[in-house]
């Protein structure tokens, strides 16, 4: 089983550390109302991965790295592909269709365990497999 540790994740560009906000109504002096900064913390990068155009991560913590780590295994050491995973699996919910060309063929099913099917939409404008990678 993969050991990867937070410190071994953020070397690898994989995580990266993000500001921590919780909701808070009583935070009027904020600058955004309504939420208060707890801290920093540590969360996996997955931009484009669930909607087009969108930056997104998932936190990760000591409780839910052995989580990583099995995503690590499962998809064959691939660091990016297992970051994916890990966060559709946080998340749950499916990548958009267009990452589906990013991930190899044989772990799609373990993609849509994720979560229920997506509907075709701005954030999702293609079926799995639809989309074809650019030529440079």
């Amino acid at each position: 089983m993969s050991n990867y540790t937070i410190a071994d994740l953020l070397e690898k560009d994989i995580v990266f550390i993000g500001s921590d906000w919780k909701e808070d109504p009583t935070a009027t002096d904020s600058v955004l109302p309504g939420l208060r900064y707890v801290g920093e913390k540590p969360c996996v990068m997955c931009n484009d991965v669930f909607s087009w155009g969108c930056a997104d991560s998932e936190g990760i913590t000591e409780e839910t790295l052995p989580a990583f780590n099995q995503a690590v295994d499962e998809c064959n050491g691939d660091l990016e592909v297992a970051a994916m995973l890990y966060c559709a699996r946080q998340g749950k919910i499916r990548p958009q269709g267009a990452m589906y060309t990013y991930i190899p063929k044989h772990l799609w099913p373990l993609f849509d365990a994720c979560g229920p099917k997506r509907e075709i939409d701005a954030g999702n404008p293609y079926k799995p497999g639809e989309y074809k990678k650019k030529q440079a």
